[in-house]
């Protein structure tokens, strides 16, 4: 038995460092694309990718447990079962590595099954680049065949013995290794959230395992076209002559005071005209005095816009908040990207796209990091970009689409080791650090932190309502004050453009969105309907970028009509300045039949639209 778990233990070791001598061989054939990466950088890379490599080493060896555990009886055809399957899967190890590493130039991504068709298809992939593929295969199967062949004679020495009761306790060790290696690994991994640790894009794809990326690509194909019910043709009804009267169908802006005793904040702001020489064209709304401040997005989890409006005994919950947008902008007719989706308000604030359904962007990292976003633009500026929140960003692959975007640095549960914490740190804790953070910062910075205190089942250390609902979103609106006290003490306040935004949670697609800081110029109350992914585009027009390249969003400082669109569990939705009307996937719900059908229309084709963009992407 000792020489059972000898050859178990040997023939792990040997998989799992020739994944490593791969992956170092795959970053030095592209050394060029890791240019300022240390030596350090690299060994951490190797680390960082040891967990997925784990795994696929474990599910490789299930196979080889079951032939040490159970077959006993005949060595000779034992030895011959276990060197075939050994000698293919070195086969299938070094095929993999040959493609990758030459396709890689090709497409820019890890191999998966989309490359590995490319490599027979396409009109780029030249006959030396096959037959370089086919001399890397041979000369990595050779050299594993060797590491096999050796690891093989340990297998002649095998008892033939039936296994004793004080056997099972080493097969049961090694069982539980591997079971717990292999569901690591890929219950952390399968969409290579892990796998994207920095801001160095080179040495997060590297990171990636090639072998688990074409499995995970061949078993699961992502369906990037429109769903079924955007490419039907569907019954529309005709309105009747009564019904043809345009009336506001299911948004009421209600007039409310933002400010105690401050009075009603007017709507009709000083603007700038794009073009003197024609009146009758849209005009732009200049919110900063500055054009390059500092940048704080705060995503607040959970909160919807009766949250943000619901007082009691005279007194808003979230008095805090509704205090600070005197100091800006508040936009009253504002929508999420996502009612009831996960992740969505962080894909369409940072990145200004919607998370559609059944091909969510944050899923398929290459296609994050060809997303068009603020934050190149940002990075050429100078400034430094971090996202910070108290859960776990692992999850919905949120960390591969942050570092895929471009962000720096990007802080979650696990760089924040508090003890006792497991699942999330509190707000109260993690607000203060990012103030500190920013006040301490020698750089132009922008920095998104996402709030935990809404989220269902989060125990908060704070008690001032019996309902859990608006003690939370107290709890939320004061930690936010307390993070505007320190910027405003801390310096950072004056050079600062702080936008502030709810998230649904579900039961309502309007959230609160406020533009403030320092860097504001001017303020006001906007009543035109405004989304999530317009904040993206509305960030680069008032700092000075271009505009033209975002296939999503509205610039909301333009004085123009818009529509949005958001999407949710079992449909999607579109809102205007009249109104809002929703869309199942199965039936319709028919309100005012003349806006339904604009609605209805427009909705599907920028749906489409979305689709097609992320198939090409």
């Amino acid at each position: 038995m000792g020489r059972r778990v000898a050859f178990v233990v040997m023939l792990v070791v040997a998989l799992m460092l020739s994944m490593t001598v791969f992956r170092a061989l795959f970053m030095l054939a592209y050394l060029p694309l890791a240019e300022g990466m240390s030596v350090a950088d690299g060994l951490y890379t190797l680390v960082n990718g040891g967990a997925i490599d784990l795994s696929a080493t474990m599910l490789v060896m299930m196979p080889v447990l079951v032939a040490v555990s159970f077959v006993w009886r005949r060595q000779g055809a034992l030895r011959g079962v276990m060197l075939t399957y050994l000698m293919m899967t070195g086969c299938v190890l070094a095929a993999t590595f040959a493609v990758d590493l030459v396709m890689f130039g090709k497409v820019g991504h890890r191999l998966n099954a989309a490359s590995l068709e490319q490599l027979f298809t396409s009109e780029s992939v030249s006959v030396v680049d096959l037959l370089t593929v086919v001399a890397v295969w041979l000369g990595a199967w050779a050299l594993g065949s060797l590491v096999v062949r050796a690891l093989m004679r340990g297998v002649a020495k095998f008892s033939t013995q039936k296994p004793t009761v004080k056997h099972s306790w080493p097969i049961a060790l090694m069982w539980l290794c591997a079971v717990l290696g292999a569901g690591w690994g890929s219950a952390r991994i399968p969409r290579y959230g892990a796998a994207y640790f920095s801001g160095n894009q080179f040495m997060n794809t590297a990171a990636v395992n090639p072998l688990m990326s074409l499995v995970e690509s061949a078993a699961i194909k992502p369906d990037y076209s429109p769903l079924e019910i955007l490419s039907q043709p569907r019954p529309v009804p005709r309105p009747t002559p009564e019904q043809e009267v345009v009336q506001a169908d299911s948004v009421e802006v209600d007039s409310v005071t933002v400010v105690p005793d401050l009075g009603e904040i007017p709507d009709s702001l000083e603007l700038l005209k794009v073009d003197d020489q024609t009146p009758d064209r849209v005009v732009r709304r200049q919110m900063l005095a500055t054009e390059r401040p500092d940048v704080l997005i705060v995503i607040m989890n959970g909160v919807t816009r009766s949250d943000f409006d619901r007082t009691i005994n005279g007194r808003y919950v979230m008095s805090h908040l509704n205090t600070l947008c005197s100091e800006g902008y508040l936009f009253e007719n504002f929508y999420a990207a996502g009612v009831g989706v996960p992740n969505s308000s962080m894909v369409a604030v940072t990145g200004g796209y919607l998370t559609l359904p059944g091909a969510a962007s944050q899923d398929i990292p290459f296609k994050c990091e060809r997303m068009i976003t603020p934050l190149a633009q940002l990075d050429s500026a100078g400034y430094h970009s971090e996202v910070w929140y108290g859960g776990d960003l692992l999850h919905n692959n949120m960390r591969a689409y942050l570092y895929g975007t471009g962000f720096d640095n990007v802080v979650d549960v696990h760089k924040l080791p508090l003890y006792g914490v497991v699942s999330a740190v509190d707000d109260a804790v993690v607000l203060p650090k990012v103030a500190n953070r920013l006040i301490d910062s020698d750089q132009r910075f922008m920095c998104v932190v996402a709030t935990t205190g809404m989220e269902p089942g989060r125990r908060l250390p704070y008690v001032r309502y019996d309902d859990p609902r608006n003690n939370a979103a107290a709890f939320v609106d004061e930690q936010i004050g307390v993070m505007v006290r320190q910027l405003k003490y801390g310096g950072v306040w004056d050079n600062l453009l702080m936008i502030v935004v709810g998230d649904s949670d579900g039961t309502e697609e309007r959230v609160p969105m406020m533009i403030v800081g320092g860097a504001v110029e001017g303020f006001g109350v906007v009543s035109r309907v405004g989304s999530q992914v317009d904040i993206p585009v509305t960030l680069a027009s008032q700092m000075g970028f271009a505009t033209d390249l975002y296939p999503f969003g509205s610039d909301l400082s333009m004085d123009a009509d818009r529509t949005v669109c958001f999407v949710y569990e079992g449909g999607y939705g579109v809102a205007d300045d009249q109104g809002c009307s929703k869309f199942t996937y199965d039936k319709s719900d028919w309100g005012s039949p003349t806006l339904d059908i604009q609605r209805h229309t427009w909705g599907q084709e920028f749906l489409r639209h979305a689709y097609q963009e992320l198939q090409n992407r």
